[in-house]
């Protein structure tokens, strides 16, 4: 089965720096996020999916739906949802900050309380991908998040953790892989 995961386009929290891991919070996608979408279908177009899983955040489903124009199923599916650092609503920055504070090797398993550390997400999104392989699946797009994206090359072998805790996926950035 072949799995392309790819980062949401540009939505707004990205042009403030803001983080957002409440999919309650309606954040959308800028202009900027609604061409990138359509240059990545563009990019995407000879291509057909089964079906393509999305978050349950918006920005992920208009990403999709821009790609998609409705050719293919779309399944949300909360184990592919934004990262939750713990400071929803704060600067991006401030969780970078924290995180740099933390020894290098540590990083992966850095988290504040009651949020989740890279390697708890890294747990999720293989749970998603077990499930995955026994569906018979050929071709699955999975529309995400950044940090989702980044577990998923440390999955497939492409990044270390230690990478993966610094590596930023570009917004309308994907990446293949054979499951």
């Amino acid at each position: 089965m072949n799995v392309i995961f790819m980062r949401h386009t540009q939505a707004q929290h990205n042009v403030t720096d803001i983080i957002n891991s409440d999919p309650q919070k309606q954040v959308v996608l800028t202009e900027l996020g609604r061409r990138q979408a359509v240059a990545a279908a563009k990019k995407l177009g000879g291509m057909t999916f089964d079906v393509i899983y999305v978050s349950e955040f918006v920005r992920t489903q208009e990403t999709a739906a821009i790609i998609n124009d409705g050719r293919f199923p779309v399944v949300i599916d909360k184990r592919i949802n934004e990262f939750n650092v713990g400071l929803d609503g704060k600067k991006a920055s401030e969780w970078t900050n924290r995180k740099m504070k933390a020894a290098r090797n540590k990083r992966f398993d850095f988290k504040l309380k009651g949020a989740e550390s890279m390697r708890d997400l890294k747990k999720r999104v293989g749970n998603f991908l077990d499930e995955l392989r026994g569906k018979g699946y050929r071709d699955v797009l999975a529309v995400t998040h950044g940090d989702v994206v980044n577990v998923a090359l440390v999955i497939f072998g492409k990044l270390t953790e230690e990478q993966a805790a610094e590596y930023k996926v570009k917004n309308g950035e994907y990446f293949g892989f054979e499951l």
